[in-house]
C-alpha cells in the first residue's frame, strides 16, 4: 500500500497523527474498533498535507494552531471513503477489510457519521467562515455521490458531466482545504482564491489519475482491489473516452462490462481484457493526457505566487498526484 509523503512536514503530519489517534477514541469499544480500523490504517495524509502547505506558502509560520483542523479534514475525508465502500460494495480500503465488510453496513454508516461529526465539531472552533465552507463542501459531497448513483452504466454520460460529477466528489474538498489554509494564514482574498484554484485543478488531477489507477493499478498499490469502478458501473472518463473510441466487438464487451454490474469485480481476466482494450484505443493515455492539463492548470495557478519553499512543496505534491500511475 502507499505510504504517506510528507512533503517537508513530517513533525506537523505526525502531530496530526496524534491528534487523529485521540479525538478517534470513544467510551463505545465497536466505534473505536471501527475508527481505529480506517483511520488507523494511515493512509497518504494527504488533505491534510494540503491544507498545511497551503497555510506556509499563503505566509503562515507556525502551523500548531491549525493541526485539529488539518486532522478534521482527514476525518471528513475518511469518513467519505466509509461511505463510498458503503455505497460500493467495497472489500478493502487502505490495504485493510472495509469497515462494511468486518462490521456490517449499518455500523459502518454509523461510524461514518461518527467521522463527520468528529471534523464538523473540531473546525467549528476555527470560527464561522470554516464551518460555512466544511458544510458547503460536505453538501457537495453528498449531492456528487447521489449523482453518482442515478448514472450507474449510464452511456449517455459526457465528459463535462463528469467534470461536474468529480469537481464536487474530490475537487471541492481540495479547493476547500486549500482556502482553509490560507484563511488562517491571514492572506488576502485573492491569494486565497489563487489557492483555492490550484486546489480544484488539482482536486480534478487526482481523481482521473485514481480513475484510471482503478484499471492499471494493484491491489498492493491501491490499497483496495481494482475494477471496482467497471464492477459497479461507474461511468469514469476512461470508460466515457474508452466507449466513444471503441467500435466492433471492443465496443460491445466494454459495454457489457459497464452495464452489468459486478460483472468485473474480482474477475482479474475480465479487468485485463477491459485494460487491453482501453488501453489498445488510447482512452487511459487521454484520460492521463487530462489530468496532466488539469495539473498544468494548478501549477499556472501557482505561478501566481513568489518562489518560497512552501510553493516548491506544493509543486512536488501536484507532480505526485501524476506520478502515481507512473
Amino acid at each position: 500500500m502507499a505510504k504517506r509523503v510528507d512533503f517537508g512536514l513530517g513533525l506537523e503530519l505526525d502531530l496530526v497523527e496524534k491528534e487523529l489517534n485521540c479525538r478517534t477514541q470513544s467510551d463505545v469499544v465497536l466505534i473505536t474498533q471501527m475508527c481505529f480500523l480506517v483511520v488507523g490504517s494511515g493512509g497518504l495524509r494527504l488533505s491534510p498535507a494540503f491544507l498545511l502547505l497551503s497555510f506556509k506558502a499563503s505566509g503562515g509560520d507556525d502551523a500548531s494552531p491549525i493541526i485539529k483542523l488539518a486532522a478534521a479534514v482527514e476525518l471528513i475525508h475518511t469518513a467519505t471513503l466509509i461511505h463510498d465502500d458503503i455505497n460500493d460494495e467495497g472489500i478493502l480500503r487502505r490495504g485493510r477489510e472495509a469497515a462494511s465488510c468486518k462490521y456490517g453496513r449499518v455500523n459502518a454508516l454509523i461510524a461514518g457519521d461518527y467521522l463527520f461529526a468528529l471534523g464538523f465539531g473540531m473546525a467549528g472552533a476555527y470560527g464561522r467562515e470554516i464551518i460555512e465552507l466544511t458544510s458547503a463542501t460536505s453538501r457537495k459531497l453528498a449531492e456528487s455521490e447521489i449523482r453518482q448513483a442515478r448514472n450507474i452504466g449510464n452511456l449517455e454520460f459526457k465528459v463535462n458531466e463528469y467534470m461536474e460529477l468529480i469537481e464536487g466528489k474530490t475537487a471541492c474538498l481540495f479547493s476547500a482545504g486549500a482556502r482553509m489554509g490560507s484563511m488562517l494564514a491571514g492572506a488576502p482574498t485573492e491569494i486565497q482564491g489563487s489557492l483555492a484554484d490550484f486546489g480544484l485543478q488539482l482536486g480534478l488531477a487526482f481523481q482521473i489519475t485514481d480513475d484510471v489507477l482503478d484499471i492499471t493499478g494493484d491491489e498492493l498499490t491501491l490499497g483496495k482491489l481494482p475494477g471496482a469502478d467497471i464492477a459497479q458501473g461507474n461511468v469514469t472518463l476512461p470508460l466515457i473516452l474508452g466507449v466513444k473510441l471503441t467500435k466492433g466487438k471492443d465496443r460491445s464487451d466494454l459495454v457489457q462490462m459497464i452495464t452489468t454490474v459486478g460483472n468485473v469485480g474480482n474477475n482479474g481476466n475480465s479487468l485485463k481484457h477491459a485494460r487491453d482494450i482501453l488501453t489498445r484505443v488510447g482512452a487511459l493515455e487521454a484520460a492521463m493526457q487530462s489530468a496532466r492539463h488539469h495539473r498544468e492548470k494548478a501549477l499556472e495557478a501557482l505561478s501566481r505566487f513568489p518562489a518560497s519553499d512552501p510553493r516548491d512543496r506544493l509543486e512536488e505534491y501536484a507532480d505526485h498526484i501524476i506520478s502515481r500511475c507512473n
